[in-house]
């Protein structure tokens, strides 16, 4: 049949990475036959390749319907469907319950299904269920002996579980068949990390260079161990052997280069990359690019700008040094962002296979911070690992954003993923400890950052975050005997650390004395001050913290943070219309800051200004689409003017649907009600708050509107009575006031 040779053509193509062109043969063959699903699954492997998620789940869920024999296609739907809801929980709830459906009935037909039992782990990971995902793996395990996703799979579970030994064993019986891959041997050597066990890392690293010895990445794993262990001979010995066998580790300059920049030492990161230059004389673009990357994590931005000024110079049409001066033209300058993306988006469309490319646009939408810009540097980045697996930078920047953006145990996940590939790196290490602090895993943190401190990584950083750690757990004799050792060292977060330790036990006195008692040391410290104004604020004494406040807005107008802090000392002083000019600075400074916008809005709506307000709110919403004060706030605007009634209706259900039990939003919801004339649904409504909540004036003003529009005027006047026994706010007393004339 032609469609048959349509598809066999289109697989042709497929297998020589024509993407394009297969696609084009398979929608052929769906022109001739629209119920075909082999050329429906094939459809959607060419979109998955191409990374079109969408097309692909469309693709592939009509390839399930149209044949359900087809395990393949059901497998990699599934696998899109967590992909979706492990991307965004909350989003994609829908996405889970579809997954599952899939799942289930793989393993109905096949209950032996390979595939259908590793997704069945996968299901119960997401799930927060490493116990049912170890099961699955060892069942998985059973049909196909060996496989390594599993085998990596099943250790990092039990692990997880505390059944390090068990993990152990799984690692060491795979690598007595399996000598050559690396992610087992990577897995072993992180848990002999983390157990402090140093003898047998030190083993297992020597034993997988002997089984790979043209790896070049497990020499430098060595060589990064023995730097941290301070025996800095054995190091040198192990660069020497890369330098001195060119031939095998022609990259020789370029991984020891990289291991000097995750240790810190730029200068000696930028020489080895000088002498990659001259032993590589045709990748000497790359090393330049190289150099200017370690110059701005070194903070060098002045001679990053002036190399990569040259770099483009030289080379007119190398678009990734174009990427990175738009990046550094705009680095430390806000207002250049825009224009530094805009010109990174048209660079990526001349080359869309560029790692730095994306990573450079990555960041530039990183630096924005708001909450569709972290999005968008999220998929950049994971395009850019995608096209280069090897980059930490872009992992570590992706473990960076998800923490901004609350994905919090995609943060830890990253983290493991680069640990895997550098298990001695001290940033990613941090980040694991910093995720885990934030899911609330404080004893889990706390060993990972034990264990940074035992392997003799020496961090203040470290030292510090285990304070916090023993802060949050309210082990408040370890906080403050870590955050003083930091001061012994001269480190100022010891100073704010204590003073932070002090304030959480309601030692406000001492917190604040131990802050003066710096500031008039060092009066200077911004950090200081502004610690110390935190403290005065939750301690109540708000006059202390706007002095503090306005002397920081004196010394750095243009800090949005410190203008916004100022707005809110006014804004609970009572002060609105003092607060206003602060919080407009705040949001003029940085459109992404999510406080300054709500800080904004509110105090608009609090001081009568709706229209503003409401275009506020709306920009409240696209910072953060979940939040629900702003979603009722401006839905009740709304519905007081009268305008977008069907908008503001879907903004109160949709706030009602994530805080159920706020009897304001209900009030929105009872006005909205009221607005579109649903007037036996508003009476009901608010005869159900009013006895809830009895003494609030607002609900009965509403029940009185709502109850006088479907013509009961004696009871209307009866809540207006009960209304105005409770102290109505002086807007709420003219609408009372004006309701009553009209009842008569």
């Amino acid at each position: 049949m032609v469609r048959d040779k349509c598809v066999a053509s289109g697989n042709k193509y497929f297998q020589s990475g024509k993407y394009k062109e297969a696609s084009i043969l398979y929608r052929r063959a769906l022109q001739l036959d629209p119920k075909y699903g082999e050329a429906y699954y094939r459809l959607g492997l060419v979109d998955l390749e191409l990374h079109s998620y969408d097309e692909a789940l469309n693709s592939l869920r009509r390839a399930c319907d149209l044949d359900d024999s087809n395990e393949d296609a059901q497998v990699r739907l599934a696998g899109i469907y967590l992909s979706a809801y492990v991307s965004n929980r909350a989003a994609n709830k829908w996405a889970l319950a579809e997954g599952t459906t899939v799942i289930e009935r793989i393993l109905k037909k096949n209950p032996k299904s390979y595939q259908g039992l590793r997704l069945d782990a996968d299901l119960a990971l997401a799930a927060n269920d490493p116990n049912t995902a170890i099961q699955k793996l060892r069942e998985a395990n059973e049909i196909r002996p060996g496989q390594p996703d599993t085998i990596t799979a099943l250790m990092q579970n039990l692990v997880g579980v505390g059944k390090q030994n068990e993990a152990e064993q799984v690692g060491r019986e795979f690598i007595a068949h399996h000598k050559t891959y690396g992610p087992v041997y990577d897995l072993l050597y992180m848990q002999y990390l983390r157990g402090s066990q140093f003898v047998q890392a030190e083993e297992i690293l020597k034993t997988k260079i002997a089984n790979l010895p043209a790896d070049g990445f497990s020499r430098i794993e060595l060589a990064a161990f023995y730097y941290v262990r301070n025996r800095k001979q054995e190091m040198l010995g192990i660069l020497d052997t890369l330098r001195a066998d060119r031939k095998t580790f022609p990259e020789a300059d370029g991984l020891i280069g990289d291991l000097y920049l995750r240790a810190g030492d730029f200068d000696t990161a930028i020489q080895c990359y000088r002498d990659g230059q001259k032993n590589q004389p045709k990748m000497s673009a790359a090393y330049e690019k190289r150099i200017v990357e370690t110059l701005i994590v070194a903070g060098r931005r002045e001679e990053a700008m002036r190399l990569v000024a040259r770099l483009h110079q030289d080379n007119p049409n190398d678009l990734e040094a174009a990427g990175l001066q738009a990046v550094l033209l705009s680095s430390g300058n806000p207002s250049q962002v825009q224009t530094a993306i805009v010109e990174l988006e048209a660079l990526i469309a001349k080359e869309p296979g560029s790692a730095l490319l994306h990573f450079s646009l990555a960041r530039a939408y990183q630096s924005k911070g708001d909450r569709d810009s972290l999005d968008k540097a999220r998929q950049h980045l994971k395009t850019s690992i995608m096209l280069n697996r090897n980059s930490l930078e872009a992992r570590q920047t992706l473990a960076d954003v998800e923490m901004a953006r609350g994905q919090y145990r995609e943060t830890v996940q990253i983290a493991d993923e680069i640990l895997r590939l550098s298990p001695l790196n001290l940033p990613a290490k941090l980040t694991r400890a910093a995720g885990l602090t934030k899911l609330g895993e404080l004893e889990k943190a706390h060993e990972e950052l034990s264990g940074i401190l035992r392997s003799g990584q020496d961090s203040n950083q470290a030292r510090f975050l285990l304070a916090w750690v023993d802060l949050a757990a309210r082990r408040y004799a370890e906080a403050e005997a870590g955050f003083l050792a930091l001061i012994r060292a001269g480190d100022a977060q010891g100073v704010i650390g204590l003073a932070r330790c002090k304030d959480a036990q309601g030692q406000f006195g001492a917190a604040m004395q131990l802050l003066e008692r710096e500031l008039a040391k060092a009066p200077d410290n911004d950090d200081f001050r502004m610690a110390l104004a935190d403290i005065e604020y939750r301690a109540g004494r708000f006059q202390d913290a706007r002095m503090q406040w306005e002397r920081l807005v004196a010394k750095n107008p243009n800090s949005a943070e410190i203008q916004l802090r100022l707005g809110e000392v006014l804004n609970r002083m009572g002060d609105k219309h003092g607060a206003l000019p602060r919080f407009r600075k705040a949001h003029e400074l940085q459109p992404s800051n999510l406080g300054a916008a709500a800080g904004l809005a509110f105090v608009l709506h609090q001081t009568g200004q709706a229209d503003q307000a409401r275009a506020v709110y709306e920009d409240v919403l696209k910072l953060d689409p979940e939040n629900v004060q702003a979603m009722n706030n401006l839905a009740y605007l709304k519905a007081e003017e009268g305008l977008d009634l069907d908008q503001a209706l879907g903004l109160a259900q949709r706030a009602l649907q994530r805080s159920p039990n706020d009897p304001n939003i209900s009030d929105t919801l009872g006005l909205i009600y009221i607005r579109k004339n649903l007037t036996v649904q508003a009476v009901r409504l608010f005869q159900d708050l009013v006895a809830r909540a009895p003494d609030n004036p607002a609900y009965h003003l509403h029940l009185a509107m709502a109850l006088y529009d479907s013509g009961q005027k004696e009871l209307a006047k009866k809540e207006l009575e009960l209304a105005q026994r409770h102290k109505p706010s002086a807007a709420e007393q003219a609408k009372i006031k004006e309701l009553a004339g009209r009842i008569g």
